[in-house]
C-alpha cells in the first residue's frame, strides 16, 4: 500500500516537471521554452514585459486537467536573447509556428495574454489550420491613434531610459500631454515620476516590443477566425480598456465571453482562479479536443 502511494505521488510530481527546450527560428532567433504534462498541447504566449514563468499557475492547472502546457519567452524576454533588429507581430506569429513544428504536432490550443493576445489573433489568421482553439485575455484587436502615440512614447523611453529621453524638453511635454489623456484618477504631476521610475534603465527588449504593437489592427478581420474562441477581460483593466476585449468578442460571432468584474490587467496572476476555471471549462467543452 505504501509503495503504491509513493508511486502515485512520483507520477504526479513527474507530470508537473517542466522540461526546458529551445527553438531556433528560420531567421536564427533562439526562443527559450518549457514543456510540462501529457496530452493535447496548449501553447501559452505572455504579454509585453512578462516571461514564460508568468504562466506558472496556468501550467499547473492545465497539467492537472490532462493537457501538455508549453510556454515560451518571446524575443528579448526572459531567457530568449534580445534580437538585433526590429520585428513585427507577424514575425512573432511565425515564431509560434516554429515552436509548433518543433513539437511535431498538427494543432495546438493557443492562449495569449495582452501583447500575446495580439500575436495569437495574428496566428489564428496566418495559420487557421494549426489551431484547435483560441483564448484571448486582456488584449485588443486594434491600436488606434492614441494607442500608437502611447506605444511610440514607451518605445523611446524604454530605448533610451527616462533620464536621457525626458531631458528632451519637447518630448517631456509630449509625455505629459499623453499621460494626461490616458491616465485616470492620478494627476500628471504624480504620474510622471512613476513613469520615469518604470523606465529608468534602457530596456531594448521592451522598446522593440512597444514598437511592434504600434499600428496593430485586425479588427476588420476578426470575422475570418473560425476556430472556437474564448475571450476574457477584466472590467478594471488600466492598460487595455474593457471595451477592447468586448469588441473582440463581438467581432467573432459564437465566441465565448467571460467578463472578470474588478479584474485588472494581469488576470493570469491576480485572478488566476477565475482565469484557470474559465480556460479549463472552455477546453473541456470543445467537442473533439478532450485531453489525450
Amino acid at each position: 500500500m505504501l509503495h503504491n502511494t509513493f508511486r502515485i505521488i512520483a507520477q504526479v510530481v513527474s507530470s508537473m516537471e517542466r522540461t526546458p527546450f529551445s527553438v531556433t527560428t528560420d531567421d536564427g532567433q533562439v526562443l527559450a521554452c518549457d514543456k510540462a504534462g501529457e496530452g493535447a498541447v496548449c501553447l501559452l504566449v505572455h504579454g509585453l514585459g512578462f516571461r514564460r514563468k508568468h504562466w506558472h499557475r496556468q501550467v499547473e492547472a492545465l497539467v492537472d486537467a490532462g493537457y501538455t502546457a508549453v510556454t515560451v519567452d518571446l524575443r528579448g524576454f526572459g531567457d530568449s536573447p534580445v534580437p538585433k533588429a526590429q520585428y513585427t507581430i507577424e514575425r512573432l506569429s511565425q515564431d509560434l509556428d516554429c515552436i509548433r513544428a518543433h513539437l511535431g504536432v498538427e494543432r495546438v490550443h493557443l492562449v495569449g495574454h495582452s501583447m500575446g493576445g495580439m500575436v495569437a489573433l495574428q496566428y489564428a489568421l496566418d495559420r487557421p489550420e494549426r489551431l484547435h482553439s483560441l483564448t484571448i485575455a486582456s488584449s485588443t484587436a486594434h491600436n488606434g491613434s492614441r494607442a500608437r502615440q502611447f506605444g511610440r512614447m514607451m518605445s523611446r523611453l524604454s530605448r533610451d531610459g527616462s533620464g536621457v529621453a525626458l531631458a528632451d524638453v519637447e518630448f517631456e511635454a509630449e509625455c505629459r500631454a499623453m499621460m494626461d489623456q490616458v491616465v485616470q484618477y492620478v494627476g500628471v504631476d504624480d504620474m510622471m515620476p512613476i513613469l520615469a521610475s518604470l523606465t529608468a534603465d534602457p530596456d531594448p527588449a521592451r522598446s522593440l516590443a512597444w514598437e511592434a504593437v504600434v499600428g496593430f489592427s485586425l479588427r476588420r478581420r476578426l470575422k475570418e477566425i473560425a476556430c472556437p474562441t474564448f475571450v476574457m477581460h477584466g472590467s478594471g483593466d488600466p492598460i487595455m480598456p474593457y471595451a477592447a476585449g468586448f469588441l473582440i468578442h463581438l467581432g467573432m460571432p459564437g465566441s465565448r465571453w467571460l467578463p472578470i468584474y474588478d479584474g485588472g490587467h494581469n488576470l493570469p496572476r491576480e485572478n488566476r482562479e477565475e482565469f484557470n476555471a474559465g480556460l479549463i471549462s472552455f477546453l473541456r467543452d470543445l467537442p473533439s479536443c478532450a485531453p489525450a
